[in-house]
């Protein structure tokens, strides 16, 4: 298993970023692949990528704990991923620092890295740009 990480810091407030991160309706504005996420029943969810060479549905799981600012995310699939987000307010109260993990069987890949980078910025852009409260609703649904 491998594990690829990002941190980066959001100049907005650790609970907006949280509400908008923790929205399922806000994943295709952050990860580019997937066109639609939709939650289905407690934290299953169906994800619908649209990679270049083919269409996919995907299942897995989407849990928010927003006491602790976390989202962990991931499916029993082939092969099997899972990931999680985690937030905490700069000192300054005014800033959040986002850690993003995916751990997959993959060997250390580029192409992971730069995907999960591309996450990251833009939740960074779309927060900051257009503020997170007002991209989209939040909560988990």
């Amino acid at each position: 298993m491998s594990d690829f990480r990002e941190d980066i810091v959001i100049h907005a407030p650790a609970e907006e970023v949280f509400r908008f991160v923790s929205s399922v309706a806000n994943i295709p504005r952050y990860v580019p692949f997937l066109r639609e996420v939709r939650l289905e029943s407690g934290d299953h969810v169906v994800a619908f990528a649209e990679p270049a060479k083919m269409q996919r549905e995907l299942n897995g799981f989407f849990r928010v704990s927003p006491s602790t600012y976390r989202i962990d995310w991931g499916t029993d699939g082939v092969p099997p991923y899972r990931g999680f987000m985690h937030l905490r307010d700069a000192e300054d109260g005014r800033r959040t620092v986002l850690t993003a993990q995916l751990t997959f069987e993959h060997r250390d890949d580029p192409a992971i890295r730069d995907a999960l980078r591309q996450c990251v910025q833009a939740i960074k852009r779309l927060v900051e740009e257009e503020g997170g409260g007002k991209v989209m609703g939040g909560g988990a649904g």
